[in-house]
């Protein structure tokens, strides 16, 4: 009699088990679902780092944009207007001393570092779980995204990535490093379904000129 009711327990334990994690992939698939119905997204950031290293965080505002599936862009306000874009695998840099061109080719370290939430926003949910392990928690109306980098290349740079968000709307995304240094990254005044014109495209994703190639 003992051993069906512990046999009986373990069942249910198991059979909600199961439950809650079907349930999980269903919010999984319907968060990057809406992720990806968002199209062209155009957002105002502000950005955080903590560097161990150094007595006081550093903080940056700007805009971001994104054009699926791949051209992602961050233009940084205030002095020296720093501009980063990456355009599938190219990434460019561009400041006041000038601008710096690469192709990241093979690296999977550059790769997933310039990819580290564009991968998100696209709402490829069988892209994002061969890039990283996943666990999502809370509901549609708030939730949080844990992403684990299954490369080990990358796993020796990046412990974390952690996406949070409202339906389809990104609202902070923090990536935390092996070494305890982290950038939180929060957005406001989001904007969806944005076009971007080919001169304005080229523009805010500095594609314009042949650029150098790097690899591992």
């Amino acid at each position: 009699m003992l051993r069906t009711a512990a046999l009986l327990i373990a069942f249910v334990v198991a059979l909600a088990g199961a439950r809650l994690a079907s349930a999980d992939d269903a919010l999984l698939a319907d968060v990057l679902h809406r992720l990806g119905e968002n199209g062209g997204v155009r957002a105002r950031y502000h950005e955080r780092k903590t560097v161990s290293l150094l007595s006081a965080p550093i903080e940056s505002a700007g805009t971001l944009y994104f054009d699926p599936p791949d051209h992602l862009a961050r233009h940084v306000e205030g002095a020296g207007g720093a501009k980063m874009a990456v355009a599938g695998d190219l990434v460019v840099m561009r400041d006041a001393t000038g601008e710096e061109r690469l192709r990241i080719g093979e690296s999977e370290v550059a790769r997933g570092l310039a990819e580290s939430f564009s991968v998100a926003l696209r709402g490829d949910l069988s892209l994002l779980g061969s890039r990283y392990e996943t666990e999502i928690q809370g509901d549609l109306a708030s939730w949080r995204l844990r992403l684990v980098p299954r490369s080990r290349a990358l796993a020796r740079l990046v412990d974390r990535i952690v996406l949070e968000g409202s339906g389809g709307t990104l609202r902070r995304v923090e990536l935390v490093e092996v070494g305890g240094d982290r950038t939180t990254t929060e957005f406001e005044d989001v904007a969806t379904g944005v076009h971007f014109g080919p001169e304005e495209r080229a523009r805010i994703f500095l594609i314009d000129r042949a650029p150098a190639r790097v690899d591992d």
